[in-house]
This record gives C-alpha cells, sequence and structure tokens, in this order.
C-alpha cells in the first residue's frame, strides 16, 4: 500500500553520524522512516540509488533530512559540498518525492551568510563554544542563500537549513534557532522557532519562552487579567503545545493563584 514516508541520509564520515545512522531517529509525526548511510567519498550516483533503494513501490517522501557538518553555504555530503560542487544529478530524485514534499539540510551554519567557526576553528567540529553566530538579511549574493537556491531548484522542493550552529541527537529532528526555507522558485522565507510549524519540537520551545514571560512579567507581579489575556493569546498563536494545554486550564485568576501559589490581594 503506498505511504508517506521519511528518509534520512547521514554522511557516515563523520563517527557520531555513523552512530545517528545505526540508531535512525524515528521521523516526528510517525511517518515510517528509512535510512541511508553514505560517506566522503561516495559518488552522487550512490547516494541516488540508495534513496531508491529505501523506497517502496508507490511510497512518496514526505521528508527528506540529510545530516552532515556545514557552515555558511557549505554542506559536507556527497555532491553537496557548496554551490559549485552540488550535483545536478541529484535531479533524478525528484521524482521520490510526495506533493508537499521537502527537503531538510541539517547541518550547522548553512543558511548563514558570514562563517559561523571562530578563527582556527574546524567545521567537522562545530559546538556552541567555537562558532559565533550565523547572519541572515536576504542578501541575493549570501553564500547560503545562493547555496540554498541551487539545491531548491535541483530536488524541486523547498530546502530548509539552519542559520547557527546545530545540535542532532538520538531523538531530535528539530532545528535550533532560526532557519532559511528557499522554494524551488528561488523564493525564500526566514523562520523563527516559534513560526517553523512542521519543527513542532521548537514550536513547543518558543511556546514554553511566551509562557514564562506571561508568568514572570504579570502572573507573578500581580497583574492577573493581564497574564490571562496573555494565556489566551499564547493558546491562539501555538494551540497544540503543552504550554497552550497548561494556558488552557489556568484562565481564571483563582486557578493561576492556586497553581502558582500565588498570593492573595
Amino acid at each position: 500500500m503506498p505511504r508517506d514516508i521519511a528518509v534520512h541520509l547521514f554522511n557516515r564520515s563523520e563517527p557520531f553520524f555513523a552512530g545517528l545512522y545505526a540508531k535512525n531517529p524515528r521521523s516526528p509525526g510517525g511517518l515510517p522512516t528509512a535510512a541511508v548511510g553514505t560517506h566522503d567519498r561516495a559518488s552522487t550516483k550512490e547516494v541516488i540509488n540508495a534513496v531508491k533503494s529505501v523506497v517502496g513501490s508507490g511510497d512518496r517522501v514526505r521528508v527528506m533530512r540529510m545530516v552532515g557538518h556545514g557552515n555558511s553555504g557549505v554542506f559536507f555530503f556527497p555532491g553537496m559540498w557548496n554551490y559549485y560542487t552540488t550535483s545536478i544529478d541529484y535531479a533524478q530524485l525528484r521524482g521520490v518525492f510526495a506533493a508537499g514534499g521537502r527537503l531538510e539540510i541539517h547541518g550547522c551554519g548553512v543558511a548563514s551568510e558570514t562563517d559561523i567557526m571562530k578563527p582556527g576553528a574546524d567545521p567537522r567540529d562545530a559546538s556552541f563554544k567555537n562558532t559565533v553566530p550565523g547572519r541572515f538579511t536576504g542578501k541575493s549574493n549570501g553564500a547560503g542563500l545562493v547555496y540554498l537556491k541551487r539545491v531548491a531548484a535541483i530536488f524541486n522542493v523547498p530546502t530548509t537549513a539552519a542559520i547557527n550552529v546545530q545540535v542532532v541527537s538520538a531523538n531530535d529532528w528539530s532545528y535550533e534557532g532560526d532557519t532559511v526555507t528557499v522554494f524551488p522558485n528561488g523564493k525564500f522565507v526566514m523562520d523563527s522557532e516559534g513560526t517553523r510549524s512542521w519543527d513542532l519540537e521548537a514550536v513547543a520551545r518558543a511556546a514554553d519562552r511566551f509562557k514564562s514571560f506571561i508568568l514572570n512579567t504579570y502572573a507573578f507581579k500581580g497583574k492577573y487579567q493581564e497574564a490571562i489575556r496573555q494565556l489566551r493569546e499564547l493558546i491562539a498563536k501555538y494551540p497544540r503545545t503543552p504550554a497552550a494545554e497548561w494556558a488552557r486550564e489556568h484562565l481564571t485568576v483563582e486557578d493561576l493563584k492556586n497553581d502558582l501559589m500565588l498570593p492573595d490581594d
């Protein structure tokens, strides 16, 4: 029976990513998930054939995730290294995507216009300690945007990458911070954690931050009616998050005071 699936591609030349490949973290939303392992010296043809081998007859890829190290306009993945070396042969994978499918590039700072590495630091060893924040202003010649436009045009699906350093773990496909999504026609959108609707964990983090702001700014200072008004806004903005569930149960002054053990007026 035809299915929508997720396909995850890991550059196993990096031992940590090889470990992730072995675990193949499940796709958020419960999509059936297939894994493809590759390496620095693999040919584009080998990667394409490996992807096609895990996509069943009639199946369509709802989301394809590529995992490797990165930097501004650079992604350490076979046939995807930079704007000039990204292989047109990847267009052979256009037919595996579902309508509305997307490509996620999980590498540090790929969408940034500027180098995110501190002087002398190696992108293959990126961390919060040896990187600086990336930058994206939408410049037409920005390294990240130029690269993503080419990738999106070749694969013919919306393609997303991050601006800053990223953390990939065995149970987390969420992006940290802002991302850029480029469409096949060259248009693009920059998203924060709160506006990337399909990144459920990022949206939940944004909702939690809003909740903390409401409590610290209003509820804990006795401004209960304003707190309730803001909680209603949180529910409307992030309806399918744990923070919204909590807010729905605290829309009266009494509920706020009781749960937060706030003093009576």
